[in-house]
């Protein structure tokens, strides 16, 4: 959608099941996590491991019944990235 906040609302509302990105800031996500969290969905960097809110880091989010494969999907295609 090329803003990461609309991608977090839509996720949060039910519009949209997952949502990835490489390297996003903290600005970008923290409140979209908040809403997505909130809204009973998943927010974790790449491997699984909490967002961390003092840099840049790769983000998986979805509603909780698509984190697995989301997960999956994304670790098998997009390895190269930390």
């Amino acid at each position: 959608s090329g803003s990461a906040a609309l991608d977090f609302c839509n996720i949060a509302s039910g519009r949209t099941d997952c949502f990835f990105e490489c390297k996003l800031s903290p600005w970008d996500y923290s409140a979209g996590m908040l809403l997505v969290e909130e809204a009973g969905g998943i927010v974790t960097q790449f491997d699984g491991s909490p967002l961390a809110m003092n840099e840049p880091c790769s983000v998986i989010a979805t509603n909780s019944v698509a984190y697995d494969e989301m997960k999956r999907v994304v670790n098998k295609h997009c390895s190269f990235v930390k």
